[in-house]
């Protein structure tokens, strides 16, 4: 029995943001849903390794949605 494997890709490659920084500064009445910043990052990775996934994982002290 011989058993081959191809290795399409592994994931060795960062995420490489388009902005180092991304800061904005919001009025108290800015309306819901309004855009405030638009993150972007390039993978060089193919398929699921290549995939970036953005996540708010703090700053919502009133616990707001």
């Amino acid at each position: 029995m011989q058993v081959v494997f191809r290795v399409l890709d592994i994931n060795d490659n960062s995420p490489i943001f388009r902005s180092s920084k991304y800061i904005r500064k919001l009025s108290e009445g800015v309306s819901l849903g309004t855009i405030v910043v638009v993150v972007q990052a390039d993978d060089a990775d193919i398929e699921e390794n290549g995939f970036i996934h953005y996540e708010i994982t703090a700053g919502n002290n009133r616990g707001r949605p």
